[in-house]
């Protein structure tokens, strides 16, 4: 009881027990409290759960930068030194394509439309469920 009323509130659950007897004193719930410290805590999951995919975008990003660097050399020295065609050109280009897409998503060229329309029906969202208290 005492763990479920703490995700609810800060009030304090009060217990007193003796021999005889067992008391739980329960502080009274309102729906500000409740609405207010749900709203706290999604909002805190939120920007962890943003957080998270943004990292997991850089981490993405930079170990694709990585392998094309050290791949793209490998495969220039291989085909230099077996054929006198230069093929290396179309897997340097076409990677170094998906590079600049790929960092273009990751540090939000591009993207900064999709934030605006989400923040835009976010607060929409807000106004309606105030307007209905």
């Amino acid at each position: 009881i005492v763990n479920r009323y703490a995700i609810l509130t800060k009030r304090n659950v009060v217990v007193e027990e003796s021999e005889n007897t067992f008391k739980i004193l329960l502080p009274i719930l309102t729906k500000q409290i409740t609405e207010m410290n749900f709203q706290t805590n999604y909002s805190e999951n939120i920007a962890f759960a943003r957080a998270k995919e943004r990292v997991e975008k850089l981490k993405g990003f930079y170990a694709n930068l990585i392998s094309y660097c050290v791949v793209i050399p490998v495969l220039i020295i291989v085909n230099i030194s077996t054929s006198n065609f230069q093929w290396f050109w179309f897997p340097m280009l076409g990677w170094g394509m998906g590079i600049i897409f790929h960092a273009m998503e990751t540090f939000g060229y591009g993207k900064s439309w999709e934030d605006k329309k989400i923040q835009e029906i976010m607060n929409k969202d807000k106004k309606q469920d105030s307007n209905w208290n």
